[in-house]
């Protein structure tokens, strides 16, 4: 900001590309609010069509650390399918027949994933204000919903003790470490010895390489003594300061996707059609529905321990599970018809 020594100028000023710019104010606390909003708006993506909100979004992504390879294979299947659609008005025939086609050859579910990335970068978008009115997306006139599938405690166990688990306990190593703490695959892979607390029993997920405006990530508890032994064990051998390394080093998100996707093809998990894909990310969506089903643990804990931003997020997807979830609803309606 500047403003001139002799006082005469009444408006504070600031510097842009070549020429002073007033920010209408001599009031240093306003001029800052105007420069944020003016650099707001310099700095806006401009947003038309959906091409242009899964190009806004994909890059909110990266610059988070979040962007994925399965990110960036369904943005070359929904791109050129939508791209040319104004973003605040894609035909629901569009996603019908999208639906349609893809469900031709893979399964439900993997379309259903593709159409909640569509619908996710239209609302980032949204929520950031680059747009106005957001396409809502539907699928079959109801909304595109979250995933339903978790395993059993017998699964879970064949998963631990899958042959390439036992072939490569790096990768045993990494599911176990998501079992236990529900940490997402990208926290978990990353993960250095500094994060690792053994004084104060804690994994800290946020680590040094985080980007500024990622999302902050949860601190948990050691689940026991065993895996905190196998994790000092990992610190002490790391050459890299990785805990999960493969014998060529750090692991990479390609060793990671590749040993997980074995286990499961090992086992025989996603083999019927008629149930939901299972991915990575259900070994965290299996530890939250353990938690509530236990009736022990409470939903504001199970929201800190996931690393929600909001309770309300933990109880829209998983107060479903709790043992005593309607249960004083029933009962109202019991005794109103008894």
């Amino acid at each position: 900001m500047y403003k001139r020594k002799d006082h005469k100028a009444k408006n504070i000023r600031f510097y842009y590309k070549g020429n002073y710019i007033s920010t209408n104010t001599n009031e240093e606390t306003e001029a800052r609010q105007f420069i944020d909003n003016f650099n707001f708006e310099v700095q806006k993506p401009f947003v038309n069509s959906v091409a242009d909100a899964l190009d806004a979004w994909a890059k909110n992504m990266d610059y988070e650390n979040r962007f994925t390879c399965n990110h960036y294979s369904v943005l070359k299947k929904v791109r050129p399918w939508f791209g040319q659609f104004n973003v605040s008005q894609v035909p629901h025939m569009a996603v019908e027949e999208y639906y349609k086609e893809r469900t031709r050859t893979v399964k439900n579910t993997t379309a259903e994933k593709e159409l909640r990335v569509l619908k996710g970068a239209i609302n980032h978008c949204y929520k950031k204000k680059y747009i106005d009115n957001p396409s809502n997306i539907m699928i079959e006139g109801s909304p595109v919903n979250a995933r339903q599938r978790y395993f059993t405690d017998e699964e879970v166990k064949l998963i631990l003790n899958a042959p390439e688990c036992q072939a490569k306990p790096w990768g045993k190593l990494l599911l176990k470490i998501a079992f236990a703490t529900c940490a997402r695959k990208t926290a978990i892979r990353t993960l250095r010895v500094e994060q690792l607390k053994f004084h104060s029993n804690l994994i800290d997920f946020n680590s040094k390489d985080m980007k500024k405006k990622a999302k902050p990530r949860a601190i948990v508890p050691f689940a026991n003594e065993s895996l905190k032994q196998e994790l000092l064990e990992a610190s002490e051998r790391s050459k890299t300061g990785h805990i999960l390394e493969t014998p060529t080093g750090v692991m990479t998100e390609y060793e990671c996707d590749s040993f997980w996707k074995k286990v499961y093809k090992q086992i025989g998990i996603n083999k019927d059609p008629n149930i939901e894909n299972a991915v990575f990310h259900t070994i965290r969506h299996t530890g939250a529905v353990k938690m509530v089903k236990s009736g022990k643990v409470s939903m504001k804990e199970i929201s800190v321990y996931l690393g929600h931003k909001s309770v309300n997020v933990t109880e829209r997807v998983y107060a479903k599970y709790s043992p005593n979830f309607m249960k004083e609803s029933a009962n109202v309606m019991g005794d109103f018809i008894s």
